[in-house]
């Protein structure tokens, strides 16, 4: 019986990992074929990032799937395999996700000298390290503008707007990241992470607020 159970765990598992494989084929698939060399180059980057991804994911299932114990009683692995297939389903952005966490408010510099330039705009690149430093302090969930990211979301600007996975939004950007409240709090707002760099040096509009309770919905 703790062999079915074992194997339809495995099946889940192949199965997200099956379903995230398939959407980064078709976004490649569906990709218009670009004249400049820098977007072919950054698609390359892309494509790499998440095979990259795609690797840790299964790394991390194999360790899960090693750490059930073979002496587990019934309820026990149940219990378990529950446990195992909410996880998957957070990693796929497949399911509602609702808990406290902190939520952050972006807008272009209103700076009289920085108003307008390249400096004082939100890009991709300044949304994609926000993102990052949440991840690191072990948000468990993260939306833009009501977009749900997953491991193999795509963001880029698109001339005064930023697309996400194809989406195009446009400021003010307000990112939602469930997790433990206090340390995404303290870490956002630490005089070295990267949002005080953006308000300090660059002017950036910022306003950060704790919530105990925030939905992030699906993908």
């Amino acid at each position: 019986m703790k062999n079915k159970f074992l194997i339809f765990f495995l099946t889940i598992t192949t199965g997200v990992l099956l379903g995230i494989s398939l959407k980064t084929k078709s976004s490649i698939i569906s990709s218009p074929i670009s004249s400049e060399v820098e977007d072919y180059r950054r698609e390359l980057l892309s494509t790499r990032e998440q095979i990259k991804v795609n690797n840790e994911i299964l790394d991390d299932l194999r360790q899960r799937a090693s750490e059930i114990d073979e002496n587990l009683d019934q309820d026990e692995l149940n219990s378990k395999l529950e446990e195992e297939i909410s996880y998957l389903k957070k990693l796929s952005a497949s399911t509602d996700v609702v808990g406290e966490g902190i939520i952050i408010t972006l807008d272009d510099s209103k700076d009289k000298v920085l108003s307008g330039t390249n400096f004082g705009i939100i890009h991709d690149i300044d949304i994609l390290n926000i993102i990052n430093e949440l991840k690191i302090y072990n948000a468990e969930a993260i939306s833009i503008n009501d977009i749900r990211l997953n491991g193999l979301s795509d963001i880029k600007c698109g001339g005064p707007i930023i697309r996400i996975d194809g989406k195009s939004s446009s400021i003010p950007f307000i990112i939602k990241a469930i997790g433990d409240k206090d340390i995404l709090m303290t870490s956002a707002s630490a005089s070295n992470s990267y949002l005080s760099l953006l308000k300090d040096i660059y002017k950036v509009e910022i306003k950060i607020e704790e919530s105990n309770s925030i939905l992030i919905p699906k993908k």
